[in-house]
């Protein structure tokens, strides 16, 4: 009988979910980063000279289509999204559409967008919440990343008591950070 490929012993991806992360991470990096429509996307963005804010040298900047902030060197800092988002990968079967969502698509189907904007609209496409909704949750789990120490710290400036496990505190550090955003 044949095996699955994460069950053979030279594959480095040992469950289902690795093994098609790492086909759809091939599928992004062969196909998506080369893609003539996010290429000519890129070629329409008129990148504008100003002073970069950190070194304080000429650069490029482009603009983030939700932010809006200018940011330095878009082509490091900034990322292509598209604005519908692409269907999930979650069996080998899902793959053809996966590739169809990424590339049969046109040059108004995408923005250009800073990187923590693409993350938070990401998260906020998988979980189907607003935007302004990933963007506490995004903080809330960088909090809850922090170990006990800074944790209990963060908690204790806001006046709040840490408590164990640490799990316990997300709910006081959700109503913290809804607090200070609205």
């Amino acid at each position: 009988m044949h095996k699955s490929p994460w069950e053979l012993p030279y594959i480095t991806h040992k469950t289902e979910k690795a093994y098609l992360n790492y086909i759809r991470g091939g599928i992004r990096q062969g196909i998506w980063k080369k893609a003539p429509v996010k290429l000519a996307f890129l070629s329409n963005r008129k990148p504008k000279r100003m002073i970069n804010k950190s070194s304080g040298r000429m650069c490029n900047h482009n603009q983030c289509d939700i932010c809006q902030e200018w940011i330095a060197n878009p082509g490091k800092n900034m990322e292509v999204d598209h604005i519908n988002p692409t269907n999930g990968f979650s069996c080998v079967e899902d793959s053809g559409r996966f590739i169809q969502d990424l590339v049969y698509i046109s040059v108004e189907d995408l923005q250009h967008l800073c990187k923590p904007c693409h993350q938070i609209k990401t998260l906020a496409d998988k979980r189907g919440i607003p935007f302004k909704d990933a963007k506490i949750e995004k903080e809330v789990i960088r909090i809850m990343k922090l170990k006990a120490a800074p944790l209990k710290k963060w908690l204790a400036k806001r006046n709040v008591i840490y408590v164990t496990p640490a799990k316990r505190n997300e709910g006081a550090v959700r109503t913290i950070i809804v607090e200070e955003n609205s």
